[in-house]
């Protein structure tokens, strides 16, 4: 399917892809009906293949659109699965036509087979996944560990209003059903200690634990000895784990002191726990950047 879907042959690769589609919309007299028809399928690919979908390169005729459908960080056969159901979806979509589509892929190099083995049956291997809101941070910690056959996923969010009882959902439901899911909202250390080393643990997120313990009247010296438990934790396990965080200061100065305070203190959190981490990424615009290393 399109250009460039052959396994990668130098080391262990994992892709950002674009597939880029071309559509007939038959039956379009007028800009809003052409409206409807795009919001309604970008909407539906969105939702079921879990893509990110846009209009681009807006056409001079009411039935013709061109899309593009972004898949994040993964394998070359999984983004090939995922772009040909796309394809199909597309296709027998009742109310547009496929023209054409091509694919261009991305190579993300996360090092050789030996070296992501070692990585996985080390005693204590720690990944750090970090970004700014909606840089894809989830995604690709998600698509890390999705190879493993055995995954427990550590939530520290609690569905404090409607909002977040939203996101939380829209998290679980894309994630395998075959993955564990523990929720702790500020022990993580004692958390993590009570996961099998025989599965890969996957934290989501550290700047949730961090405000949930600010806002349990956690000291700044407290918080930091809890980060020191967890990564206690992570090194006794035999197991591959793998963290997310937020990077919330390369934004504005937040306006109110207790902000101010969050802010210094994840930064502070996440040089801790950069420092003890085997590898480090950091997520730009959805595409990841391997930091360390």
């Amino acid at each position: 399917m399109g250009r460039g879907l052959t396994r990668l042959k130098a080391g262990v690769h994992m892709v950002n892809a674009v597939l880029t589609a071309e559509l007939f919309l038959p039956g379009v007299t007028s800009l809003k009906e052409r409206r409807r028809r795009l919001k309604s399928l970008l909407e539906r690919l969105r939702l079921r293949f879990n893509v990110a979908a846009v209009e681009i390169d807006g056409q001079n005729t009411w039935q013709r659109a061109t899309l593009a459908i972004a898949a994040v960080a993964g394998e070359v056969a999984h983004i090939h699965r995922v772009f040909q159901d796309v394809v199909d979806f597309i296709d027998g979509y009742r109310e547009m036509m496929l023209s054409d589509y091509r694919v261009d892929l991305y190579g993300v190099y996360l090092g050789s087979e030996k070296e992501l083995d070692a990585g996985k049956t080390t005693g204590g291997s720690l990944t750090l996944v970090t970004g700014g809101v909606r840089s894809g941070k989830s995604l690709f910690a998600e698509s890390l560990v999705k190879p493993a056959p055995s995954v427990v996923f550590l939530a520290t969010a609690l569905p404090t209003d409607e909002e977040m009882a939203a996101r939380i959902a829209q998290h679980r439901a894309r994630r395998p059903a075959s993955w564990e899911t523990v929720e702790e909202p500020l022990d993580l250390g004692g958390a993590a200690k009570e996961i099998t080393s025989e599965a890969v643990l996957l934290v989501d997120c550290l700047g949730v634990w961090v405000a949930n313990l600010l806002a349990g009247d956690s000291t700044e010296a407290e918080i930091y000895e809890r980060v020191n438990g967890f990564l206690r934790a992570v090194s006794e396990r035999q197991g591959r784990t793998v963290a997310v965080t937020n990077e919330a200061g390369m934004g504005i100065v937040p306006p109110y002191p207790l902000g101010r305070l969050y802010r210094d203190i994840l930064g502070r959190v996440n040089q801790q726990v950069a420092e003890a981490a085997d590898a480090v990424y950091l997520l730009v615009c959805g595409i990841p950047v391997r930091i360390k290393p």
